[in-house]
């Protein structure tokens, strides 16, 4: 089955009118849904009355709110982790301008993870962990 950037449009519709008609209706949903956020009373800071889209302005781009900041997603290896290390980098996501960070664990791979040693130092549950 061909691509129709390969062989030219079999319908008259292309792959550049289908990805330009769905970013149009993105930006309308978009749209739409602020107005349903102000018509619902949504303002800043996020909750009754805060507005989740807030007008650019200079003074907002160089001061953002934190909801409007890059978020980071930080992978840790479980509790294999040294504490004045994790709020030193914390520090440095602050004051690179971080609105936040998620923090996701990640697993050690093996068989018989329930009995590793590893696991049982650092795993979910354990002393450092906690």
């Amino acid at each position: 089955m061909g691509d129709s950037t390969d062989h030219g449009p079999q319908s008259g519709v292309t792959r550049r009118s289908v990805l330009g008609g769905m970013a149009g209706a993105g930006i309308l949903a978009m749209t739409e849904a602020g107005g349903a956020a102000a018509a619902a009373g949504i303002g800043p800071g996020g909750g009754p009355g805060a507005d989740p889209a807030p007008e650019l302005t200079g003074n907002l781009f160089a001061a953002p709110p934190s909801t409007t900041r890059p978020k980071y997603r930080w992978w840790m290896p479980l509790a294999y982790t040294d504490d004045a290390e994790l709020a030193a980098e914390l520090a440095q996501m602050r004051e690179a301008g971080a609105g936040g960070a998620e923090v996701a664990a990640f697993g050690v791979a093996g068989s018989g993870n329930d009995q590793n040693p590893f696991l049982e130092q650092y795993g979910f549950g354990t002393p450092k962990w906690t």
